[in-house]
C-alpha cells in the first residue's frame, strides 16, 4: 500500500514538473492534493498523512513557495500541512464508502452466481419519447440458462430481438406497466421458448429509470401439482363412490349421520372427525396409487372385527372396524418397516414426499384409541389396516 502512495506523490511531482515547463512560477502544492486523496483512498488515514509529509519534502525542496505565493515558506508549508490534514480527513468517509460499496457488490455478485433464481435489470427503449422495447443491462446466470438456444448472455440485447414474437410483445407490455407503478407485480405467465410453453412465476418492480425483475421456471412443478391434482380428485371420487364410506358429522365430531352400509360395519354411531379420517384414508390411497405400476391394482375394504389383546400392535382387545388399503406395488423390506411412520421419513424421490403422510395418519388414529398396522414384503405389494373402536 505505501508503494502505492510513494507512486502517486512520484506522479504528482512529474506532473509539477511538467507545469514548471509551462507556466511562470505554477502554485508547488496544489498538484499535490489529488495524490492526497487517492493514498487515502488506498491506503487509508496513515498512508493519506505519509503522502501530506512526502509531498510537503519534495515541494519544500524543489520548488520553494516563498517567491511565488509572496509568502515565507514556513508559512506556506504549515498551511499546505494544515489543508492536507483536512483532506485525509475528509477523504477517510469516501474510502469507507468505496469499501463497503465493493463488499456489498462483491457479495450480490456471489449471491447471484449461484442464485437458483433468475434476477435481471431492464432499461427502457424510447423513441421519440415513447418506450417502444426494453433491453437487459443485467442478467445472472440463471437466466442466461433460460434464455433461447444460440443465446449466449442476454446483457445488452433487446426484449424484441430475442422474442419478436407475442412473447417478446407480451414482455415489453408487462414491463412497460411495472414502469409507471410503485408496487412490485407477482404474476404467473406464459412464455414460448424455443417453441415450447414454460410457465413463469415472477415479479417485477421499478428500479429507478429501469425495472427489475425476478422469476423462475414453474413449468415441471405446475405439470406435477396440476397431476396430484387430478389424482387426489380421481381417488376423492372413487371413495365418495363406495356407499359404505359415507358418513356426515357435526362441529363436535359426532356423526349425525352414516349410511346402512357403514352402520353394519361399525353396529351403530361413532365419534371421530370425519375430515382428518377422510384425510388420512385418501393419504394411504395416494401412497398405494404413487407405489403401483401402471395395471396394477388397489382395493380398499371395511370390515368389523374382534381382536385378542396382542393381535395387533398398540390395540386391546374388543371390537374394531378395520379399514384396509391394499395395493399390488414393489412392497417393502422389513428395514423399510420399522420406520415408515417416523417423521420426514419417505422412500420417494427428493421433492415427492415429504415424509409426514404415514406420521399423520398414525398420529389421528392413535389418538382415536385405535392402531396402525402395516403388511409388506418386497415383491408382494403392502397392505395397511386401520384398526377403529368400534361404537357400541
Amino acid at each position: 500500500a505505501y508503494g502505492i502512495v510513494i507512486g502517486s506523490v512520484a506522479v504528482a511531482t512529474s506532473l509539477q514538473g511538467l507545469l514548471e515547463l509551462a507556466l511562470t512560477s505554477p502554485p508547488a502544492f496544489m498538484i499535490y492534493y489529488p495524490a492526497i486523496i487517492f493514498a487515502t483512498v488506498v491506503a487509508g488515514g496513515r498512508g493519506g498523512l505519509t503522502a501530506v509529509a512526502l509531498s510537503t519534502l519534495v515541494a519544500t525542496l524543489l520548488w520553494p513557495a516563498e517567491a511565488r505565493a509572496g509568502a515565507s515558506l514556513p508559512v506556506a508549508v504549515g498551511l499546505f500541512i494544515l489543508t492536507g490534514g483536512l483532506t485525509v480527513a475528509l477523504a477517510k468517509p469516501l474510502r469507507v464508502a468505496i469499501r463497503r460499496g465493493a463488499t456489498v457488490q462483491e457479495r450480490f455478485r456471489i449471491a447471484q452466481q449461484g442464485a437458483k433464481d433468475s434476477f435481471v435489470i431492464f432499461d427502457p427503449v424510447r423513441e421519440d419519447g415513447a418506450i417502444v422495447d426494453f433491453v437487459w443491462v443485467y442478467a445472472n446466470p440463471a437466466a442466461d440458462r433460460m434464455a433461447p438456444a444460440g443465446v449466449e448472455t442476454l446483457v445488452g440485447r433487446r426484449v424484441l430481438e430475442i422474442f419478436p414474437d407475442e412473447t417478446g410483445g407480451a414482455m415489453v407490455d408487462r414491463l412497460r406497466k411495472a414502469l409507471g407503478q410503485d408496487e412490485a407485480d407477482d404474476l404467473e405467465v406464459c412464455r414460448m421458448i424455443d417453441g415450447k410453453e414454460h410457465w413463469v412465476r415472477s415479479s417485477a418492480v421499478r428500479a429507478g429509470d429501469g425495472v427489475a425483475v425476478i422469476f423462475r421456471d414453474i413449468t415441471e412443478q405446475r405439470a406435477t401439482n396440476q397431476a396430484l391434482r387430478q389424482g387426489e380428485a380421481r381417488v376423492r371420487a372413487f371413495i365418495e363412490s363406495l356407499p359404505q364410506l359415507m358418513w356426515v358429522s357435526d362441529q363436535h365430531g359426532a356423526w349425525t349421520f352414516s349410511s346402512p352400509q357403514w352402520r353394519a360395519f361399525t353396529g351403530g354411531a361413532a365419534r371421530l372427525d370425519a375430515a382428518q379420517f377422510e384425510a388420512a384414508l385418501l393419504n394411504l390411497v395416494v401412497n398405494a396409487a404413487d407405489a403401483t405400476p401402471a395395471g396394477g391394482e388397489i382395493r380398499i375394504e371395511a370390515a368389523r372385527v374382534t381382536l385378542a389383546e396382542g393381535q395387533v400392535r398398540d390395540a386391546a382387545r374388543g371390537d374394531y372396524v378395520r379399514i384396509s388399503v391394499t395395493d399390488t406395488g414393489a412392497g417393502m423390506a422389513p428395514d423399510v418397516l420399522d420406520h415408515v411412520f417416523e417423521p420426514f421419513f419417505t422412500t420417494k424421490e427428493t421433492g415427492k414426499g415429504t415424509g409426514l403422510g404415514l406420521a399423520q395418519v398414525y398420529g389421528f388414529i392413535r389418538q382415536c384409541g385405535g392402531a396402525v398396522e402395516v403388511r409388506s414384503a418386497p415383491g408382494k405389494g403392502s397392505t395397511i389396516s386401520l384398526y377403529l373402536p368400534a361404537a357400541d
